[in-house]
Parts: structure tokens; C-alpha cells; sequence
């Protein structure tokens, strides 16, 4: 049986990974409300589809 182990580097690599993907979501996010706004329902579509996923990976999602 292998014990997988994490080094100190590889926990800040995955906490700036997590904080790189939660700033885009924040980004799709308010960027799908301003489209909405503007009346582009089609690419706002498109920009919550990104930010759910962004979200889902957030939560543990693969």
C-alpha cells in the first residue's frame, strides 16, 4: 500500500490554484450578469455555463 503524502510547496500550489479558480468564477459570474444586462442572452449563457463549472471544480467536482 502507497501512502500518499503532500509537501508543504504542492498545498500552496493547490490553495493558489484554488484561489486563481475561484477570482474567475467571480469573473464569469459577474461578467454573465452585465451581459444579461446588456441583452446578449446567448453569450451570457455561455459565461454562466464557465462559471458553474468553475464552481463544480470549486466544490470537489472532476
Amino acid at each position: 500500500m502507497k501512502v500518499i503524502t503532500k509537501s508543504k510547496d504542492e498545498g500552496l500550489l493547490l490553495a493558489e490554484l484554488e484561489n486563481a479558480i475561484s477570482e474567475l468564477f467571480e469573473k464569469y459570474k459577474q461578467d454573465a450578469h452585465a451581459l444579461t444586462l446588456m441583452g446578449d442572452l446567448d453569450k451570457s449563457r455561455v459565461y454562466n455555463g464557465i462559471a458553474n463549472q468553475l464552481d463544480h471544480l470549486l466544490k470537489g467536482g472532476a
